[in-house]
């Protein structure tokens, strides 16, 4: 036999061979799910993501020690890290192995949810009223289109009139037109609720925000009665010149005037535009007329007021044209004359046909 060879005997066991004879099963050491959350030691972190929290409520930088597999490999993977570690090795980010990144801070509180997404990929994300709009912004910014397709999913089957107000700020605070939109169509939708009851997304000073609500909406007298409601607390929060009461008064805008509504249109309009001195009845005048003439309306004490302010051509044309007059009692038919005598002599300008016209009605009323 050769020097070399190796030879095997009871007395040449090693203690270990003679462990292997045990029929007792080893223990086994539990096993860990990688985590962001452990310490980089123990999970041999190898990048580490600089969280900056802007906004007063929660300042400060918050430190993530996270892992180059997850973040750039699989279907949860970042565009955006898959990207920056792929890049130049002489970029600082890569060789410090730590990205910096600035963001407001809703998104910021959403952050370890995102990095939860990433890691868990048997686990659903975790989505709130609170975290979806910041968290749809997260998988734009880090390039997780499917993390932005549930938000979205999310946002569009919990978004409604109590809470759409919320889903409107956080919309604002990331420019996040998808998110705009579905709280739009949440209002268009339901634009008689809004008329008939009171919620958050009412105090809204955006007349954007409305032109596009009021536009997209199919009931064209719900278009006028919100409009009636909501342009009076943006005059009053100082929210609209000229051009924007336009923008949401113009006939694309209200095509058709709701003869409950128009008075308050008309005053609307009368604090923007002084109408004494004008030679033609305005496109809102010329609706909101043709609408208080095919509609029996009640005038109350408060509508003269309205009225008063509408200058002589509206009086003149609205005596002539309303059958709602025959209506009124005695005593407010006389009120009315008077308010539109002392326009007269206000104005001394008015066509000699215009007066003919009046007195014409006038007879007509008294008759009747």
């Amino acid at each position: 036999m050769s020097s070399n060879a190796l030879t095997f005997d009871d007395e040449s066991t090693s203690k270990d061979d003679e462990d292997d004879d045990s029929d007792a099963e080893p223990f086994e050491a539990s096993w860990k799910n990688i985590d962001w959350r452990m310490s980089p030691g123990e999970s041999y972190s190898d990048w580490t993501i600089q969280v900056v929290a802007i906004g007063k409520d929660h300042p400060g930088t918050t430190e993530y020690h996270v892992h180059q597999y997850f973040l750039t490999v699989g279907t949860r993977k970042s565009g955006y890290f898959e990207a920056l570690c792929r890049a130049n090795a002489d970029f600082a980010e890569n060789k410090n192995k730590t990205s910096r990144v600035e963001l407001h801070e809703l998104a910021a509180n959403a952050f370890p949810a995102m990095l939860d997404y990433i890691y868990n990929i048997n686990v659903g994300v975790e989505l709130t009223t609170e975290n979806a709009t910041p968290m749809h912004f997260l998988g734009r910014y880090f390039d997780i289109p499917r993390l932005r397709w549930l938000a979205k999913q999310f946002i569009k089957k919990d978004v409604c009139l109590s809470n759409c107000h919320l889903y409107y700020v956080h919309s604002c605070a990331f420019s996040t037109s998808a998110v705009m939109r579905v709280v739009q169509h949440c209002c268009t939708s339901q634009m008689s609720l809004l008329v008939q009851n009171e919620y958050a997304i009412l105090e809204c000073k955006s007349d954007d925000f409305w032109a596009k609500v009021l536009r997209g909406g199919s009931d064209l007298l719900a278009r006028s009665q919100l409009a009636a409601k909501i342009i009076p607390r943006l005059l009053d929060n100082g929210a609209l010149d000229s051009e924007k009461f336009n923008r949401l008064t113009c006939e694309e805008t209200l095509c058709e005037i709701d003869p409950k509504s128009a008075f308050a249109l008309l005053e609307c309009e009368a604090m923007i535009y002084d109408h004494n001195g004008m030679d033609c009845l305005t496109s809102l005048q010329e609706r909101c007329l043709a609408a208080l003439t095919t509609a029996f309306v009640e005038i109350e004490a408060t509508h003269f007021k309205s009225l008063s302010r509408q200058g002589p051509l509206f009086l003149v044309e609205f005596l002539t044209r309303t059958q709602a007059l025959l209506s009124l009692k005695h005593h407010q038919v006389i009120d009315l004359e008077i308010t539109l005598s002392d326009e007269k002599k206000r104005s001394g300008y008015l066509r000699a046909h215009m007066y003919a016209t009046e007195e014409n009605f006038k007879k007509r009323l008294r008759r009747a």
